[in-house]
């Protein structure tokens, strides 16, 4: 008697990207492994578990299959997420990578919308460092005043640090003044959320703890 060759399964390592864009009119997913035979195929699954078939699945080599979607296969951000590679072996045998790829993510803001409260803003004195933090799957964004105006003497960093000493040199106002201004969380692959803050600036005219006069020495 003979021995019987077994058939290996394939074997998942990784995807050339995890976020699809939505805009692209050609998605393509290259999907790296090993015992990939020459009949393998690739696909993807959608969180509820509906298949998503591609428009080519190219075994380009044992360690390498390229997937396309096109046309009216392309995925839109609509599809259930994260998604699921899938690679099945003409021999029936296959690997499942789950929760891989997103589709069109824009950046999710941690920073409450709103005013900031985390300090009292007050004219020609210096405010401590806040923050701004959104995340994003696939980089760290970068961070910019899209719209409205932080008070000038403020900077807003590219890495969402906001500093400076407001010297808007106006009119003296007790209620103080507010600035409403939107911050764009921006991942550098297109995509990008605004979310809007204001900040109310007062004077340090003692008209509460918070705004006690500044020492002149």
């Amino acid at each position: 008697s003979g021995w019987a060759s077994v058939a290996s399964p394939p074997v998942y390592t990784s995807v050339n990207v995890t976020n699809l864009e939505e805009s692209d009119s050609t998605q393509t997913l290259v999907i790296t492994g090993s015992n990939f035979d020459t009949g393998a195929t690739a696909k993807l699954l959608d969180n509820n578990g509906a298949t998503k078939n591609p428009t080519t699945s190219t075994r380009n080599s044992s360690t390498q299959i390229t997937i396309t979607y096109t046309s009216g296969d392309l995925l839109a951000e609509t599809v259930p997420q994260p998604l699921d590679v899938v690679v099945t072996n003409a021999s029936g045998l296959g690997v499942t990578a789950d929760n891989v790829l997103t589709i069109d993510a824009r950046p999710v803001w941690t920073t409450s919308a709103g005013a900031l409260t985390d300090q009292t803003y007050l004219e020609d004195v210096a405010i401590a460092t806040f923050t701004f933090v959104a995340t994003d799957v696939e980089n760290t964004p970068t961070y910019t005043v899209s719209s409205g105006a932080i008070p000038s003497g403020l900077a807003l960093s590219s890495a969402g640090a906001l500093t400076g000493t407001p010297n808007v040199s106006d009119t003296y106002n007790a209620s103080g003044v507010t600035h409403n201004f939107d911050v764009r969380a921006d991942d550098t692959t297109g995509n990008t959320t605004d979310q809007s803050f204001s900040i109310v600036r007062y004077w340090p005219d003692g008209g509460s703890a918070a705004r006690a006069a500044v020492n002149a020495d």
